[in-house]
């Protein structure tokens, strides 16, 4: 029978073999792990799809959440596999909740560097969108990466980044390093729930997608949420047409009640006669001051009265609306607030 020498190995050695090893034996993959993060609040807005039934905690951890679709975009390979199918779309908590999105959104995108960052040819991730809202998954309007990335861009949005995005991505061999990077939707989503798919291929010819689900409304008026993200809720400091429409229309009743107001006052105090426009008297001197004060007002008179001594034109009337008397010549068609020197006893 051979006899069997134990070989020793210099600790250089050993470390050499466990070092090459780790490279080697490194989990070639990586996956979607949030789809909305909160750099703020350090907190996810929304989550893949089955992420409560299969999730990849602590950060990093492999739950076989890698999937590999079967080809490239051109291919076909734009399927939700794994645990992430169509069957698992409701399969979100309130934990682990969908995410809510507005058409022209910022959203932070995070993900494990997998001992990936900064190693080989770099070829981005890409974030595809279905093709209409509560429309399933259906990607069957995506079927060239560089067309699909042009449309994009043509609508206010960004769908591709670099995969060793952020500052704790920035560094090769570190497994559970962060990776994070901001993606815009396109403007021009009609509301409704889609499905996002996160897109990486490592390798050439090797490619690793994830599926969530969002519900995208329509709040695309460039308005900011507390993490300054274009879409989600009003800027308070920046007032809506309603806002302005509204303080326009105070402002035009105010106004209103300011005239008002202004024209009372100066009837009470000039002692203005009814809106009937009077005659102003011309037969007598003292017309020439009348121009300067309010004139009393034109209504038919009553029938002059008539003695046997001698006949005036001139009989007194009430104004209703200040209670003064005044004096009309029916002859002339002339009224005055002064007394006549010769009336109708």
């Amino acid at each position: 029978m051979p006899a069997f020498h134990a070989r020793s190995f210099s600790p250089s050695a050993i470390v050499a073999v466990s070092l090459a090893c780790s490279i080697a034996c490194a989990d070639a993959h990586s996956w979607l792990d949030c789809l909305d993060w909160d750099v703020t609040t350090q907190t996810c807005n929304g989550y893949p799809r089955n992420w409560a039934g299969k999730p990849a905690d602590p950060f990093g951890t492999d739950r076989g959440r890698d999937n590999r679709p079967s080809g490239s975009v051109a291919e076909g390979g734009l399927v939700c596999i794994g645990g992430e199918t169509m069957s698992d779309q409701n399969k979100y908590t309130p934990q682990f909740p969908r995410a809510t999105l507005a058409a022209g959104q910022d959203l932070v995108v995070r993900w494990p560097a997998k001992n990936h960052a900064n190693v080989g040819v770099q070829r981005g991730v890409q974030l595809f969108i279905s093709k209409a809202p509560d429309g399933g998954d259906d990607f069957s309007h995506i079927t060239d990466k560089a067309a699909y990335l042009q449309q994009c861009a043509a609508a206010g949005g960004q769908c591709e980044q670099s995969f060793s995005s952020g500052p704790d991505c920035q560094q090769p061999g570190v497994d559970k390093a962060e990776c994070m990077a901001t993606f815009r939707l396109p403007s021009d989503l009609s509301p409704g729930v889609y499905t996002l798919m996160w897109w990486w291929e490592f390798n050439a010819g090797e490619y690793y997608n994830s599926c969530a689900d969002a519900l995208v409304t329509n709040d695309n008026n460039g308005n900011n949420n507390s993490n300054g993200k274009p879409g989600r809720a009003t800027d308070s400091s920046a007032p809506s047409s309603s806002s302005s429409s509204a303080a326009l229309t105070a402002v035009a009743v105010s106004l209103t009640v300011v005239v008002g107001v202004a024209l009372v006052v100066a009837a009470r105090r000039y002692r203005l006669p009814p809106t009937t426009s009077p005659v102003l008297p011309t037969a007598a001197p003292h017309a020439l001051r009348q121009l300067h004060t309010p004139c009393p007002p034109v209504q038919p008179p009553p029938p002059p009265r008539r003695t046997a001594a001698h006949v005036s034109p001139w009989t007194q009337h009430k104004d209703p609306a200040s209670g003064q008397f005044y004096w009309f010549n029916a002859a002339s068609g002339v009224s005055t607030w002064e007394r006549p020197s010769v009336i109708v006893a």
